[in-house]
């Protein structure tokens, strides 16, 4: 297919997800519909008067979901990024200096070589705040809005070793040219990124299972009903430097976002956690058993082992593997007798209730 033509198939897409989302998902409603709100409150602190006043709270104010009606950051290392004030105002005079050019800009906050200007203020909420500043402009890549170009089939090819800020200026032209062509702003294609990811993920989950539904299990108080298995993911993700795996390994990242976490491995799907030793050239990906049979919990992993030893590691690099269940049975155990690179990890949840004064003396 031509890249004319590729363009043309993407832009039907889209519409056709537009179409379906404004009438089935009121969440992208929502968040449309929140844009002016979210401009007026945040274009004001992002402004260089606003900026040169700017507080840790103000910043970290920004970076939460119920804020920015928008985006979630994660906020495991935003007391990093906070740490010096000053280095981070700078960096965000720097950001908005509209008289220097965008590459030169994004050059100085995100070198082509070494660490970024100010710790975890990464291309995600870099080019969010860009998008704030000048909504009419700029786009925002993020691993979701990068998975949704993949997915379109439009993620740009990049020369090798190429900036962080070449790629950003090719990464926003495909968005500007989509927004236009569909007739929508950048805020809202990438709500619209969003939806279509959502939509590619619930037809990854793959097939029912026939064991017992021990790995989602419900908690009854009163009325209100949780399945702790849909927030084991989000826990692992938003915990990783205080749990087990983190003392060993680093979820994947990319100038300087944490992109491991639903990480797209091509077109066969997504991989739930994805990360890299800190010293040694390993990788390992992470798959969660949900309430799917074990052979296709054990196919799933395995397949996305083969993408990322094909696509991501460097020769000599080993992939692992790592099932986390709730329980094991024996079609895992059976399965996993004679692949030496795949472990299993069973985890635990406890939930009490404890009198005010329990344990206080």
């Amino acid at each position: 297919m031509s890249s004319d033509a590729a363009f043309r198939d993407a832009v039907g897409k889209l519409r056709g997800a537009l179409a379906r989302t404004e009438k089935t998902n009121p969440q992208y409603n929502e968040i449309v519909a929140a844009q002016p709100e979210v401009l007026a409150r945040y274009q004001a602190l992002f402004s260089p008067d606003g900026i040169s006043s700017l507080t840790a709270e103000e910043f970290r104010s920004f970076l939460l979901f119920r804020n920015n009606r928008h985006w979630w950051f994660p906020l495991f290392n935003v007391s990093k990024t906070l740490a010096d004030m000053e280095l981070l105002r700078n960096a965000l005079l720097i950001l908005v200096d509209e008289e220097r050019p965008i590459e030169e800009r994004l050059d100085q906050l995100l070198p082509p070589t070494g660490k970024p200007m100010v710790p975890y203020l990464n291309r995600a909420i870099i080019t969010a705040i860009l998008l704030i500043v000048r909504p009419d402009t700029y786009g925002v890549w993020n691993s979701t809005s990068e998975n949704g170009l993949k997915s379109l089939g439009l993620f740009p090819e990049f020369a090798p070793k190429a900036s962080f800020s070449e790629r950003y200026r090719l990464f926003n032209e495909v968005l500007q040219s989509l927004a236009q062509a569909i007739g929508i702003d950048l805020w809202s294609l990438d709500s619209l990124h969003w939806a279509i990811i959502s939509e590619e993920t619930d037809a990854d989950e793959g097939e029912p299972s026939d064991e017992p539904a021990a790995s989602c299990i419900p908690i009854v108080l009163g009325e209100v009903q949780f399945r702790l298995e849909s927030y084991l993911h989000q826990f692992m993700r938003d915990n990783w430097e205080s749990i087990d795996l983190g003392q060993e390994w680093d979820l994947l990242q990319e100038d300087g976002e944490t992109v491991g976490f639903e990480y797209k491995a091509g077109n066969i799907g997504y991989v739930d956690l994805l990360a890299k030793h800190k010293t040694a050239p390993r990788w390992l990906v992470i798959e969660l058993k949900r309430d799917q049979s074990s052979d296709v919990t054990v196919g799933q992993i395995l397949r996305y082992m083969g993408w990322v030893q094909e696509n991501l590691a460097d020769a000599g690099d080993s992939v692992e593997g790592l099932i986390v269940a709730r329980s094991g049975d024996e079609k895992i155990r059976y399965a996993l007798r004679f692949t030496n690179n795949v472990g299993l990890r069973l985890y635990e949840i406890e939930f009490r209730l404890v009198e005010p004064n329990e344990g206080k003396t």
